[in-house]
């Protein structure tokens, strides 16, 4: 870790960090964005709290066919497979329908799931900037 800091500190190496999608889940916040050592909630949630939060933010009958699809995969369902379900059937149905929508229902109903996707996961990171050795410290 010293060696790292060492290369980083004086700035003339290029260096690339591959950053894993686990990583926002170990930035902290507050409820008003700002970074906190303890006592917040992760950056973006994992896939099992996207999931639900993404379904769960749906109305109607959008909402009725993405549980009874979530219901159909089974425990292992999740936001990748509840959308793969979901372009499936928009291909396939044309005017049939299953669960109350057919092929252009399940056209907005992937396109409302990514915005609510969107919506989750573009968490605002304000004006608070961290050095990359902030970075490495916090996940370490």
């Amino acid at each position: 870790m010293s060696d790292l800091r060492q290369i980083l500190s004086q700035g003339r190496k290029r260096i690339g960090l591959l950053v894993g999608a686990g990583a926002p889940m170990s930035l902290w916040v507050n409820e008003a964005g700002e970074l906190v050592s303890e006592g917040g909630r992760s950056l973006m949630p994992g896939v099992e709290a996207l999931t639900t939060q993404a379904i769960e933010g749906l109305v109607g009958q959008q909402r009725v066919a993405a549980e009874a699809i979530r219901a159909e995969l089974g425990a292992d369902a999740n936001i990748e497979s509840i959308l793969t379900r979901i372009r499936l059937l928009q291909q396939a149905l044309g005017a049939a329908q299953v669960n109350g929508l057919d092929s252009e229902g399940y056209k907005a109903l992937g396109a409302e799931v990514c915005r609510k996707i969107g919506e989750v996961v573009g968490a605002p990171l304000g004006s608070v900037r961290i050095s990359v050795c902030e970075a490495v410290e916090s996940v370490t």
